[in-house]
């Protein structure tokens, strides 16, 4: 785009300055009609350019009828007087089609932003998700892992207390058992020594 700007740009001040000089070459300096725009043949007549047309003519073996040189040279000089404004206009075409192409551009280029953020928190939210799974399970293996041995302490506990309890009965009855034999050893004693 940027070259084809260039070129039109390049070609309208070719235009601009060619377009000057084909119209002064155009017109005889003898004869001018005064009037403002495009060529009539009586201006064109004699001119260097019409000399110039029959030369090329003659180079090339073309036989010319009676005004059909001055009519050639009328036309390219009427062409070139209105080739500047024209490459003008196409210049400004050009920037027009340009920045259209530019907001197209702009608005694909949004447009893919706007894609590419929406994957992005997609992406985001699947990650956390699974970051949330991945404690979740985490804690449940864990806390399980805990309760089991709390678990297991708890019951190792319980038979403690309850071998303790056992053994604190089979001390008490001894205990007991160990108080009759005393008790009956002192009776016999007391019996032996009355």
């Amino acid at each position: 785009m940027e070259r084809l700007k260039s070129q039109v740009t390049w070609i309208k001040a070719i235009g601009e300055t060619a377009g000057v000089q084909v119209s002064k070459l155009a017109t005889n300096n003898f004869l001018k009609t005064g009037a403002e725009g495009f060529l009539h043949s009586i201006d064109v007549a004699g001119s260097s350019l019409h000399q110039a047309v029959l030369e090329v003519g003659k180079f090339v073996g073309f036989k010319f009828k009676p005004w059909q040189a001055v009519g050639i040279a009328k036309d390219i000089g009427n062409v070139a007087s209105f080739l500047g404004p024209a490459l003008a206009l196409v210049s400004v075409g050009v920037e027009a089609w340009e920045m259209h192409n530019e907001h197209q551009r702009q608005q694909k280029m949004a447009d893919i932003r706007r894609d590419i953020t929406s994957h992005f928190q997609v992406i985001a939210k699947d990650l956390e998700d699974q970051i949330l799974q991945h404690e979740k399970d985490f804690e449940q293996q864990v806390y399980e892992e805990i309760d089991k041995k709390i678990a297991q302490a708890r019951q190792d506990q319980q038979e403690a207390i309850a071998a303790s309890n056992t053994g604190l009965q089979k001390l008490i009855k001894i205990r007991n058992n160990l108080g009759t034999i005393l008790d009956y050893i002192s009776r016999i004693s007391n019996n032996s020594d009355t």
